[in-house]
């Protein structure tokens, strides 16, 4: 599989900028250490940029728990429609929590973050912005479908066919 430098930077940059990391045996859900350090989903930024001061400072190994945003930084919600997709700006899109500090981290480095759990929100959506993506030009249309989510879901009810686990 080829990769763009690019591609991979992201990746990278994803990696080291995300959040501290913690060495761990394998975990149950019972059993997950409680969070040392906290970034609340207000401290954001759209850009992975070395110009940006980090939000929190954390030594290796240390749990931190990250609330985030939805994709479009609040331009969509539960009760948005295929009618609201034009209005969307792209310049608040995918807003980032952080940057994290983690000391003892150089340039160059790579780090290890483990997701120890996974919290959905209410809702979540999925949508086609025409003239933006792979398929930009298959889909002349905008459209938004958003699905009922939370943490005791099992599956999101995409319609009476689709449920996705």
């Amino acid at each position: 599989m080829n990769r763009s430098p690019s591609a991979v930077l992201f990746s990278l940059g994803l990696l080291i900028f995300a959040f501290g990391c913690q060495k761990v045996q394998q975990q149950g859900a019972d059993n997950i250490p409680a969070p040392q350090y906290s970034l609340t989903a207000d401290q954001t930024h759209n850009k992975f940029s070395r110009a940006i001061a980090p939000v929190l400072k954390v030594p290796s190994g240390a749990v931190v728990e990250v609330q985030t945003k939805e994709a479009t930084d609040g331009q969509l919600n539960v009760n948005s429609t295929s009618a609201d997709v034009p209005n969307v700006k792209f310049d608040p899109i995918h807003p980032l929590t952080g940057p994290v500090y983690v000391e003892g981290a150089e340039p160059g480095d790579i780090l290890a973050v483990k997701l120890l759990k996974i919290e959905v929100g209410d809702w979540g959506w999925a949508g086609i912005f025409p003239g933006f993506g792979f398929l930009a030009d298959e889909f002349k249309d905008p459209y938004l479908k958003t699905v009922a989510l939370g943490k005791d879901a099992k599956v999101a009810h995409f319609s009476d066919k689709i449920n996705i686990p």
